[in-house]
């Protein structure tokens, strides 16, 4: 124990992360369970309440005392309480166990050797939207004239869509 001690002492912040004692790891799971799972999932994976942790590169890029900083003051205009009363200790658990939740380095954007071209794809044919309102002023005006006030009180239904479930957008 006491060697694992040392060894761990002589290490990084992050590799102590991952090199938790079980019981350590037993604690700070169970931390995570009453003072997180609520909002993040039991597995850190998100819920209906906060976003996922877990693989998150947000959490990634923090090091183990920025991430005890941010559940020490928290930030409640998103929405995440504030752990102040929290002993020191168990933040620095808690803290420990989001590290583990994302062990490996998350890959940024990967920048192009060669500088990339622009494509272009003309002039967009009478009918096409550029974008999903429509055109750049989003207003989903549509120019075509096929349909108009002297013959739409003759249009009919051709197809139907039956949803068993809500929750379908478009």
């Amino acid at each position: 124990m006491k060697l694992q001690l040392k060894i761990a002492m002589s290490l990084p912040w992050f590799a102590v992360a991952s090199k938790q004692l079980p019981a350590q790891q037993t604690a700070a799971q169970q931390l995570f369970a009453t003072n997180c799972s609520g909002c993040h999932g039991e597995d850190g994976r998100g819920g209906s309440k906060g976003p996922s942790l877990a693989s998150n590169p947000r959490v990634a890029r923090q090091t183990g005392d920025q991430l005890r900083a941010y559940l020490e003051k928290g930030n409640p205009a998103a929405g995440m309480p504030a752990f102040a009363d929290m002993s020191a200790e168990n933040m620095v658990l808690i803290a420990r166990y989001l590290r583990r939740l994302n062990p490996l380095p998350i890959m940024g954007a990967i920048i192009p050797s060669e500088p990339t071209r622009k494509i272009t794809w003309g002039d967009p044919k009478p009918g096409d939207w550029l974008t999903y309102n429509g055109n750049y002023s989003a207003n989903r005006y549509s120019p075509l004239k096929q349909i108009n006030t002297s013959n739409v009180a003759s249009l009919k239904l051709k197809w139907v869509f039956p949803m068993s479930f809500f929750g379908l957008e478009v």
